[in-house]
């Protein structure tokens, strides 16, 4: 066998060893990622791959363990905010207020993944939607609990703004492209996917005699999202025009299916007085979360003082560490404000760290699993080599960037870290082939947020926010590898037909 083709088959390993044990064998995401890092390590360890420099394997697991930290924070405090607010009764109020009075459950579907989701996900991100989501859809308590966890996992249509914008902007950096002009494009290649997603949640919603009923619902709810998504990327700057884009979405959706029915018990004055009250108080731990995000995100002052007094700088691993200017920090302080604002209990608190802690233990294991796999491939070359090989397809490369992006977003859970890994070869390898670099990076930003819904993390969280078995959550994971797989298949065929529309080599 070629040594070229041979260090190829051994760069995919790992992946294919994780699938092998996720789809096949039907174990957890994190024995599939203990078991695709040692598959790593040992192929690493008998050079089978041409390594670039001699590296430390133990060096690069815990450079891999440390990149994980950000994400996992986020995750772990998310899992916490949604059991606090669970638990103090907050879900139920939000419900309420915002699929209340549409009595139609297709239309509330439509909103959860149209609007209220993307807008959870544009201002915490990391897969926070599917948490907050999946407590919605939980208040429609006859659907099934596995299609609550499918559904709030379609919510990630949006994930190029989650953060605000922090993948999208890596994307940017690495690759060159101006960011107004990555975002407008990554906003325009993810349409197709909004339609897509709208599409599969409502027929897991409705059926296929309710599709056909709500059909309706469905274009006017994907034509209000993408019409704002386009909007406001053409005239906001990207860092919160994904939060802006879905609020919008919401509003519109709901003043246009909104029913007129009296808000509070009975219609009464009083009643209603108290509903607003509750409402307030619920709003209030999300609006924390916003605004502190928002501070430490969108205003450069804030976010050059963070980065000069919070930054824990590891030169050994050559990396750099902020644990205050994430999401993380700003959802711990939504917990504090929710025990705060509904009064709960020292008891009940011990109940909610359990449920916490046992959830919490396969989400962080899983993800920590899988950066550390994604350092392993990055600092031993398989990464490189994979990259390479789809490289060699000449122009034809850019059907491939979406399948290499799309790797990226799987095996990290996370944008920003599947832009890190593979932004500025997919920019290098498009000007090489003679591409437009604009086009490739936008794709490389939307397959890799796209996969971030397949990636064991995120399918762990939607299971475990929902209460599954190991063999439900295997089953749901089986089902998202396929969604992903037909959604980087859209993409491919956009990326394809834009660069034959496209006369220029360059956008």
């Amino acid at each position: 066998m070629h040594p070229g083709l041979l260090s190829l088959v051994f760069s995919c390993l790992p992946v294919f060893v994780a699938l092998l044990v996720t789809y096949v064998l039907r174990w957890s995401s994190f024995r599939a990622g203990l078991i695709a890092c040692a598959a790593a390590g040992i192929i690493a360890s008998f050079h089978v791959v041409n390594q670039t420099s001699n590296i430390s394997m133990l060096d690069t697991m815990i450079r891999g363990a440390l990149e994980s930290i950000p994400v996992a924070e986020v995750l772990l405090f998310g899992l916490l905010f949604y059991h606090v607010l669970l638990d103090a009764g907050s879900f139920e109020t939000i419900q309420r207020l915002l699929l209340g009075r549409i009595t139609s459950p297709g239309r509330q579907t439509l909103l959860v993944v149209s609007a209220v989701g993307p807008f959870f996900e544009a201002t915490t991100g990391f897969g926070l939607g599917i948490v907050l989501s999946a407590a919605l859809l939980s208040a429609m308590q006859w659907l099934p609990r596995r299609r609550i966890a499918q559904i709030s996992l379609l919510t990630q249509s949006q994930v190029p703004w989650g953060a605000f914008a922090a993948g999208t902007w890596i994307n940017s950096t690495l690759s060159g492209v101006p960011l107004r002009t990555l975002a407008f494009c990554s906003a325009a290649l993810s349409i197709p996917l909004l339609l897509l997603y709208g599409a599969i949640a409502l027929y897991l919603c409705v059926g296929r005699s309710g599709f056909r009923q709500h059909a309706t619902d469905l274009w006017v709810a994907c034509l209000v999202e993408a019409a704002c998504l386009i909007s406001f990327n053409d005239i906001l700057p990207p860092t919160i025009a994904g939060a802006v884009s879905s609020a919008a979405t919401t509003l519109i959706l709901r003043l246009a299916w909104n029913k007129s029915t009296p808000i509070g018990p009975g219609g009464s004055e009083r009643g209603q007085v108290a509903e607003w009250r509750a409402w307030a108080r619920s709003m209030t731990p999300y609006a924390l979360v916003f605004f502190t995000c928002f501070t430490t995100s969108a205003m450069p002052s804030v976010t050059k003082m963070l980065n000069r007094w919070t930054t824990w700088t590891l030169p050994s691993y050559d990396i750099s560490l902020n644990i205050v200017e994430n999401p993380g920090m700003a959802l711990l302080l939504g917990c504090f404000a929710c025990w705060l604002l509904f009064r709960v209990p020292a008891k009940r608190l011990r109940h909610v760290a359990d449920r916490w802690l046992r959830q919490a233990y396969g989400v962080i294991g899983s993800t920590v699993c899988f950066f550390i796999l994604a350092a392993l491939m990055r600092d031993t070359g398989m990464t490189r080599v994979i990259a390479d090989g789809v490289a060699g397809a000449g122009r034809a490369y850019i059907a491939c960037v979406p399948f290499l992006g799309g790797l990226g977003g799987y095996l990290t859970g996370s944008n920003s870290a599947a832009n890190a890994m593979f932004a500025s070869f997919q920019a290098q390898a498009a000007r090489a082939s003679g591409l437009p670099v604009a086009l490739a990076a936008s794709i490389q930003n939307v397959a890799a947020s796209s996969a971030t819904m397949a990636s064991p993390s995120r399918v762990t969280m939607a299971g475990s926010s929902c209460g599954l078995s190991e063999a439900e959550s295997s089953q749901v994971s089986r089902w998202t590898t396929a969604v992903m797989a037909v959604t980087l298949a859209i993409i491919a065929a956009e990326g394809t037909f834009g660069a034959l529309m496209l006369a220029s080599p360059r956008l």
